[in-house]
Parts: C-alpha cells; structure tokens; sequence
C-alpha cells in the first residue's frame, strides 16, 4: 500500500513538471509584443514579472537621402534594431505620445536612424535588451573576463562586473545584446542563470 502511495506521489510530481515545461514553452512561441514590427524575425522571450517596459527604440536603414529637401528622406520601414529598457515605472508618464512624435519627425529630418516608439518615465532601471540583426552593440568576446555558458544547449557569453552583467547571445540570425544593471539585484552566476533561462529558454 505504502508503495503504490508513492508511486502516485511519483507520477503526480512528473505530471506537474511537464505540465510546468509545456507551460514555459507555449508561453514562449505564444508571446509577441506589439511594439516589435511583426516582419522584425526574432525568437520570442519573457519579460520577469517584475520588470516593466519602460522605454522602446528602434533603429531603420536610410533608403533616400535628400539635403536639400530633409522632407523626401526615406527609411526601411523594418527596423534592424530594437532596444528595450526594462525598469519599474513612475506613477505619472512626463513623455506624451506627442512628445515620441516629434522627436521622431526631428529624428527624420536630420538624417538620424534611431526612433522611440514607446517611453515612460522611471524611478528604477534594471537593464536592457537590444534585439539586432546587425551585430551586437556590446561585443564582450574579446574581454579577458568574459566566459562562456552553456544552458539548454545554448552558448551564451557573460562578462560580470561590478554587480552589473552583459550578455551576448546569437540565434536564429539575431544578436540578442542583454544588460542587467544592480537595481535588477542579480548577484550571482545562478541567479543569471534562472534569468536567461526563464526569459530565452
């Protein structure tokens, strides 16, 4: 009796823990934010629960330059490059949707590539995510304290200093250039560790 008792306790805990995988999983290939163009390719990732978005950039290819008439300049309406700030947001937004528009139409007529497509004003900044497909912005390869992990047959390379962590990590075409700054308050290889896993794999 005893043996058949645990042998259910058994079978219950591996149903929970693949029912939790699956879970993970779905939540993964499910989940596509809106402020990401949906031609931009890139592999779908967690946000921690406590994190907020507090800002979004994109960067866009020139496709016509016109210096005497800054009006007729063109860009790719893909961008090539995303940024995403993740913090703890402020009660009150001083950035209006006005505010992002003409800065971006400044942006435009000085030939300037880089856009902000979504800002909230902060008290706490935990890092950021920038979401490239051309190249990382943060190259720590050649950093004599860089190492590398390997999690869930990913390799990702990691550089740790002073209580802040930069990562780099190519998949699937994209570079995936992660910063976590102290306020995120992961001190630790295996609090990284949970991290990435949690929000890439």
């Amino acid at each position: 009796m005893r043996r058949q008792h645990y042998y259910i306790l058994f079978l219950v805990v591996t149903l929970l823990a693949a029912c939790q995988s699956n879970s993970q999983e779905e939540a993964l290939e499910e989940k596509q934010y809106d402020f990401i163009h949906e031609e931009f390719s890139y592999t779908p990732f967690l946000i921690p629960e406590n994190w907020d978005v507090v800002a979004v950039g994109y960067d866009v290819k020139h496709q016509f330059i016109d210096w005497r008439e800054p009006e007729n300049h063109r860009y790719a309406q893909v961008p090539y490059r995303y940024t995403i700030t993740f913090g703890k947001l402020s009660e009150e937004n001083e950035v209006t949707e006005e505010d992002l528009r003409e800065y971006n139409e400044q942006q435009s007529l000085i030939g300037h590539t880089n856009r902000q497509k979504l800002y909230h004003t902060y008290n706490e900044e935990f890092g950021s995510l920038e979401i490239s497909k051309n190249g990382f912005t943060r190259l720590i390869i050649n950093h004599e304290d860089t190492e590398e992990w390997k999690l869930g047959g990913e390799d990702f390379l990691v550089l740790n200093q002073e209580s802040e962590w930069a990562v780099n990590w190519y998949n699937n075409g994209t570079y995936y250039d992660l910063l976590i700054l102290s306020d995120a308050n992961i001190s630790n290889q295996e609090e990284l560790e949970e991290l990435l896993e949690y929000m890439f794999l």
